[in-house]
């Protein structure tokens, strides 16, 4: 009996000591799950917390978020490259203003948004908001001109259109293995994915025992298809002595290297 009730006194106590050492640091993490400022509001003040859709640079009249019951308050949006300001929205997604900076009186604990729109400027990098790459592979032959640069909203019009080098002529446009088009200009609809389109040429030469161009061909080519989008002026054959303009446009995650021969 008397061993019995001092197991009993030594498990209680480990209990007691056990809530003493982990029971604070319990609430702590509960508490940590939501609005954790490096500075907790104290009673009666108010917490205001910015976030936005984009990439954007925002701040606030107090950094550290906390105010007073009517305190006055200012936000301030400035969108990064690449994006434009909408407006300020609350957490309903309700409107507040279309400024980019937006003053208050702070009333209660609040979480506004910076909504952005991804406007890509010149050669855009970094797909977002809706923007999806075009793939356009091509064989042996010939390459392939976008109206753009790779790079189109879900739902717009995009224009493709085949250049055959000199002793070759377009054969057809694929997606996904299936044959969509003979004609070298195909236009479709862009859909709300990452898409791949492939031109294929075949090889006719005007005098097939008598190999050679007149001119020169320059062909370009990617190590990688799903890494960018190459561009050329012309059709690709030119006279010696032209100028010829290319230009590269890499995709999200890729960084243009350099040109090689």
């Amino acid at each position: 009996m008397y061993r019995q009730s001092q197991m009993m006194q030594m498990a209680a106590w480990g209990i007691a000591l056990w809530i003493l050492l982990f029971g604070g640091s319990m609430g702590s993490a509960f508490a940590q799950s939501d609005f954790n400022p490096s500075s907790p509001p104290e009673p009666g003040q108010f917490s205001l917390r910015l976030e936005s859709n984009g990439s954007a640079s925002l701040t606030q009249t107090n950094p550290e978020g906390i105010y007073n019951p009517g305190a006055e308050v200012t936000v301030t949006a400035m969108p990064g490259s690449d994006y434009d300001f909408v407006a300020w929205q609350n957490e309903a997604g309700h409107e507040l203003s279309t400024e980019t900076t937006y003053r208050f009186k702070m009333e209660r604990n609040t979480r506004l948004t910076a909504y952005l729109r991804f406007n890509p400027k010149e050669n855009p990098v970094e797909p977002g908001m809706g923007y999806h790459n075009l793939i356009t592979p091509s064989s042996a032959g010939g390459w392939v001109e976008q109206n753009k640069e790779g790079l189109y909203k879900a739902g717009e019009e995009v224009t493709l259109i085949a250049h055959a080098y000199t002793e070759y002529q377009f054969s057809h446009w694929e997606i996904e293995g299936k044959e969509v088009s003979r004609e070298p200009t195909y236009s479709f609809t862009m859909p709300a994915k990452r898409y791949t389109v492939q031109a294929y040429f075949t090889w006719n030469p005007a005098s097939p025992n008598e190999p050679g161009t007149q001119g020169a061909t320059l062909r370009l080519t990617l190590d990688d298809p799903d890494c960018g989008y190459l561009k050329q002026s012309g059709s690709g054959t030119y006279e010696i002595g032209e100028t010829v303009t290319i230009t590269a446009s890499p995709y999200a995650g890729y960084t243009f290297a350099g040109w090689y021969v």
